[in-house]
């Protein structure tokens, strides 16, 4: 069930073809057996399995967790609160995330996996909002450009609910209360 003041964005068979498209964008630049794909957890997890799915090459996979949550409220800083279980010194990574918003998640990731010897890092996101970006990052590669309202389902989520969704689903403009 949707909840009340969301409306349809991308169907499933969009975001299947935007998977396609970013996974068609990458393919020259992906060595087989020696690129390891990131997926910033959780919500990243569906994008990163269509992507590598539509990419049908041999690649390694792992994952981060950050937050930026303390006892329930963002407080903006991000902490890594999952590292990866294998080595990147030396690797070339592709860092997915669902979205790109301020840009904090991607550069923070960004400098962990540098830090742990990553010889390049390249972004990809399945959503970027239309935005400014608070943090300097290289411009990712992008799926889907989208206005800079709150998304659910894909994977993303609201208050931990709605990610099982196939759809992704946007904040009705007109039924959003005033900030």
């Amino acid at each position: 069930m949707i909840p009340a003041g969301f409306v349809r964005l991308l169907s499933q068979a969009d975001i299947l073809s935007g998977a396609k498209a970013v996974a068609d964008r990458l393919r020259p630049q992906i060595k087989p057996g020696a690129t390891t794909f990131v997926a910033v957890l959780d919500g990243a997890l569906f994008f990163l399995t269509d992507l590598i799915q539509e990419l049908a090459m041999d690649v390694k996979v792992d994952f981060l967790r950050v937050s930026s949550y303390d006892g329930g409220e963002t407080s903006g800083d991000l902490k890594l609160v999952s590292g990866l279980m294998s080595n990147v010194a030396g690797a070339d990574v592709v860092l997915v995330d669902d979205i790109l918003d301020s840009g904090k998640t991607l550069a923070f990731c960004t400098d962990y996996l540098k830090s742990r010897g990553a010889a390049s890092v390249r972004g990809v996101v399945l959503l970027a909002k239309e935005r400014p970006r608070l943090a300097a990052i290289e411009e990712p590669a992008v799926g889907f450009r989208i206005p800079d309202r709150f998304v659910i389902g894909y994977g993303l989520d609201w208050q931990g609910r709605y990610r099982h969704l196939r759809e992704i689903f946007i904040k009705d403009a007109e039924k959003e209360t005033p900030r």
